[in-house]
């Protein structure tokens, strides 16, 4: 339960961008971060509706992420540590709890768009580090956790040099068992009851 509407718009920006405006209580995502996605994932462009629904893909982690941020300003959920990665969990988990092939795909989409991202700074020199997100490298792995700790059994292709190492596995399903837990009672007293 919102206290208000929250509209999700899509438009020109300029920028390669995503973001709530708490002035407006609004989700704005730019479509040169679309036409972004496109090159990033090399979406096959002959089929024009697989293309198009690929793009929902890429864009849906996003999306999630932004109605991350959008819900703890208009619901003032207490947030302790970085919002940024704590809105990455959030979309991960929302994602996970969707339990259907288009929240897989967007998921994936969402790992691979941290990987692309990391993989284009070669040297530490070009890293921000005064940036509000974490490296794209630990945003990687930590969405990668969540997900293989979500179900160990189903993820376990997951395991891999170039995906989760071992010993990061280790506590994954630990860690999401509490970090679901702490998102499914921060949300509590503000989910409509069902019919």
């Amino acid at each position: 339960k919102l206290p208000v509407d929250l509209p999700i718009r899509f438009t020109e920006l300029g920028e390669e961008n995503a973001y709530f405006d708490p002035n407006t209580n609004e989700i704005t995502v730019g479509y040169e971060l679309i036409d972004t996605y496109s090159q990033i994932f090399e979406i096959d462009k002959k089929d024009p509706n697989a293309y198009q629904q690929e793009l929902v893909y890429a864009g849906y982690f996003t999306v999630c992420h932004e109605i991350g941020h959008a819900l703890v300003a208009l619901l003032d959920l207490p947030i302790t540590g970085s919002e940024e990665d704590a809105v990455d969990e959030f979309a991960t988990l929302a994602l996970l709890k969707m339990d259907d092939e288009q929240a897989e795909s967007a998921l994936i989409s969402g790992i691979e768009q941290f990987s692309v991202d990391a993989a284009a700074y070669e040297d530490i020199e070009e890293l921000s580090f005064s940036d509000e997100h974490s490296m794209d490298k630990q945003r990687f792995y930590d969405v990668l956790s969540l997900v293989y700790g979500s179900d160990p059994e189903y993820h376990s292709d997951l395991l891999s040099e170039d995906y989760l190492p071992e010993e990061m596995a280790e506590d994954s399903q630990v860690e999401y068992e509490r970090k679901s837990a702490v998102w499914d009672r921060l949300l509590a007293p503000h989910l409509r009851k069902p019919d």
